[in-house]
């Protein structure tokens, strides 16, 4: 298989990426409700801004993986600010970016892919000066944020949002992240196109 790690740039590859988040997050792991996305595309606001990134991993001309980066902004914020306060955790120099998202097929989930979309979602991060990520997840899925550095910021809540699933959020100062991730994720591959 040839692999292409990337930023989603044009109308066929966002549509591949919100198909597959949809396939994921609606059908299979029903945090979402499908009901709400009757194109079978999971996207919402912030998929629209300037200040959002959508990472794809491309696998035989067809989206296999993705994530989504959201920087800070003022015109509508990110979404863990919907849920959690950030205020304790802003000081001058801090830069935060939401990384959301993040999926691949059933059929390369025990594969290096989601770790090559984040490889470049973190090259793309520092180039562009962000210093810390903030995400929320499943409290089953802790156990692998934490194996990168993420330390837990909220207690556990349920959330109206997704389905009344649970979710806890989380920080990383990326220069905190942890070994071997951090070399791996800042080593340049051809195939990684940031």
């Amino acid at each position: 298989m040839t692999l292409e790690v990337k930023i989603a740039e044009t109308d066929s590859e966002k549509k591949g990426a919100y198909s597959l988040r949809y396939n994921i997050f609606c059908e299979e792991l029903c945090y979402l409700d499908k009901g709400l996305f009757p194109d079978k595309l999971e996207v919402d606001k912030y998929d629209s801004l300037d200040e959002t990134f959508t990472f794809i991993a491309m696998g035989n001309e067809k989206v296999i993986g993705t994530s989504r980066l959201i920087k800070e902004n003022e015109k509508v914020g990110m979404p863990i600010e919907n849920f959690y306060d950030l205020s304790k955790f802003r000081k001058p120099g801090i830069v935060f970016a939401e990384n959301s998202r993040s999926i691949v097929l059933p059929e390369y989930r025990r594969t290096k892919v989601i770790f090559d979309i984040w490889s470049a979602v973190t090259q793309f991060a520092l180039k562009n000066g962000i210093t810390h990520y903030c995400t929320t997840c499943h409290p089953k899925d802790v156990k692998m944020y934490n194996k990168l550095g993420f330390k837990i910021i909220s207690n556990e809540i349920i959330c109206a949002h997704y389905n009344d699933n649970p979710m806890v959020a989380l920080v990383l100062e990326i220069k905190n992240m942890l070994e071997p991730f951090k070399t791996s994720f800042l080593f340049k591959r051809e195939y990684i196109k940031i």
